[in-house]
């Protein structure tokens, strides 16, 4: 029994050397490639300096600036027009989302404990020979 798995793993080990060997010499060889295509337009020159900037886009296209007003006015004593009024309570958070929330932390901790007993499982059978 011993010596036809030796007789196996030793025809498999010169089969693959062989097959090694034709792959090597068939890459020690490569066909001639065809250069690169001329490009049909001129490309920059990459180490050619820098065209001078210009304005983009140019001043007589741009909109006249005009300041406006952000925000609130204010004068000297405070909020101009401007009458504080109490806002309304936020309503409470909803329950349900911390319900949701934990329902997933749960599930998580399921499918983590399930991977982790399979991985034992899996590493600690006993091997059928």
């Amino acid at each position: 029994m011993d010596r036809r798995l030796i007789a196996r793993r030793l025809a498999c080990l010169a089969l693959l050397a062989v097959l090694l060997a034709w792959g090597g010499l068939a890459q020690a060889a490569p066909a001639r490639q065809d250069p690169y295509p001329v490009p049909e337009q001129p490309t920059a020159d990459p180490l050619a300096p820098l065209p001078t900037p210009s304005a983009y886009p140019p001043p007589a296209l741009l909109p006249a600036a005009t300041p406006e007003l952000i925000g609130a006015p204010f004068d000297e004593q405070g909020l101009v027009g401007i009458v504080a009024t109490p806002t309304s309570v936020p309503a409470p958070p909803s329950s349900q989302g911390v319900l949701f929330l934990w329902l997933g932390f749960v599930a998580t901790l399921l499918i983590f404990g399930a991977a982790v007993l399979g991985a034992v499982m899996l590493f600690t059978r006993r091997l059928h020979a």
